[in-house]
């Protein structure tokens, strides 16, 4: 089936990509640095929800001081029963901080020396985004109004991957790395349990189908892991990524492409001669699956075989598949790409806007000779013409403006107004052989994308 391609709709370069039900997340970077854009999940009416953190949120000011007095310490001591000789003792010691007390004033907690807040790594559930950033996990509930993001534990690591899945019965299940050490929580983040320690670098993380392993990509191979169970190493070698596609766990590393089943049980299916650094696939499997590089690929077999798309000059940096949407983070911005069998009813939908016809012989138009005027014309004083065109969902923009000085008199000077009309159509067909040169790019990369939304008749 067609498709049709927008964007971008974003202007910044977008380094990540996750989707709920209703939002798009992507991290760009933008000119305050990093920052998380939330977006309607609507492509031809693309609706900026936020963009965060800001800077107040950024660079937050320090927190007061709480002062903490002896009566305080009083009445612990009498609510517990206990003496004088109790209070200089560890176990006093630790029941004040059970309590909340303290009997000298407690320092003011100072930032100076944390890291500015910022995104670094983004996952989506059906109704939540996450987000892994240099202060903790932050998740946002995007079918609440307001969209506003919130810490979700972890808050004192910097914390560089996060995945989401779901286990059998439909919970979601969040995974994280912050250093060496791999997290996992099902209750929101209330509470987080260590899943293992890695040995070297982590690259990638992925929760496996039905959610009882995390599977992590690491400079020394592709390791399996869980709360229950200890760390083993499914293969050697280092491993730039995994992800999983359906039922199957893919691992990609040095250009070779590996498909494990579901259970991560027997051989897996291996393919070679595949320059990308990630892959990302529909979580159904259902889909193309994309490889992000300097030349964008896209395999419509579940990876075993590939193309470049784009002619092999679209550059992918982030996507994200899901039903019959493709959005895609390249260095010039966010694009999507929506294949006609759409995922959602087309009444929830509207239409895509018509293709540019500026595209057709524009410039043989422009150079169309204007016939020469009627001798009443020249009656008409000073004309002035300010002529627009915007076409194909603003790709294409002209303008320009023509002044014309006719004497009140029937001269023969009049022969000199085709002579000014032709320069001012020169001067716009140079205006829309430039714009022609400054759009070239983004049309380059709006037909790649409807070509990697297309789906096979």
């Amino acid at each position: 089936a067609r498709a049709a391609a927008y964007g971008p709709l974003l202007p910044e370069p977008v380094l990540a990509v996750a989707t709920s039900d209703t939002t798009v997340a992507a991290i760009v970077d933008s000119g305050r640095g990093r920052q998380v854009v939330l977006l309607a999940r609507e492509p031809t009416q693309p609706l900026i929800w936020n963009r965060w953190p800001d800077e107040a949120a950024r660079h937050p000011a320090d927190g007061p001081a709480v002062r903490r007095h002896a009566a305080d310490v009083d009445d612990v001591l009498s609510e517990y029963d206990l003496s004088e000789a109790d209070r200089e003792t560890p176990d006093f010691e630790q029941l004040l901080d059970d309590e909340g007390v303290d009997e000298k004033p407690r320092a003011p907690k100072s930032r100076a020396d944390e890291p500015p807040l910022a995104p670094r790594t983004l996952a989506g559930s059906a109704g939540e985004i996450w987000l892994g950033s240099t202060r903790g996990v932050w998740a946002v509930d995007t079918t609440a109004l307001g969209h506003r993001w919130r810490p979700r534990g972890l808050s004192d690591r910097a914390v560089s991957h996060v995945a989401v899945g779901a286990d059998n019965e439909g919970h979601t299940v969040v995974a994280a790395i912050s250093g060496d050490v791999v997290w996992m929580t099902n209750d929101g983040g209330a509470n987080w349990t260590p899943a293992g320690v890695l040995t070297s670098a982590a690259r990638a993380l992925a929760v496996a189908p039905g959610a009882a392993l995390l599977l992590v990509a690491t400079e020394d191979g592709l390791w399996a892991m869980g709360p229950h169970r200890q760390p083993w190493r499914l293969e050697g070698g280092a491993d730039d990524d995994v992800v999983t596609c359906g039922r199957q766990v893919v691992a990609l590393g040095g250009g070779t492409l590996r498909i494990f089943s579901a259970t991560l049980e027997g051989e897996p299916f291996i393919v070679t001669g595949v320059p990308a650094r990630a892959v990302r696939c529909p979580d159904g499997g259902d889909g193309p699956w994309i490889g992000l590089g300097a030349a964008g690929l896209i395999s419509r077999d579940g990876g075993r075989s590939w193309r470049a798309v784009g002619e092999g000059a679209l550059e992918i940096t982030a996507a994200r598949v899901d039903g019959a949407e493709l959005w895609l983070g390249t260095p010039r911005g966010l694009f999507a790409g929506v294949a006609e069998r759409l995922a959602r009813p087309p009444a929830e939908f509207s239409a895509p806007p018509a293709r540019d016809r500026l595209d057709i012989d524009e410039e043989d138009l422009l150079r169309r000779r204007i016939a020469q005027p009627p001798p009443w014309l020249g009656y008409v004083p000073r004309v002035s013409v300010l002529a627009s065109v915007d076409a194909g969902d603003g790709q294409r923009t002209v303008r320009t403006m023509m002044l014309v000085t006719i004497p009140l008199q029937r001269a023969p000077r009049m022969a000199r107004a085709p002579l000014a009309s032709e320069l001012a159509m020169e001067v716009t067909r140079r205006r829309v052989s430039a714009v022609a040169r400054v759009t070239d790019r983004a049309q380059l990369e709006l037909r790649a994308v409807e070509t990697l939304a297309e789906t096979p008749p």
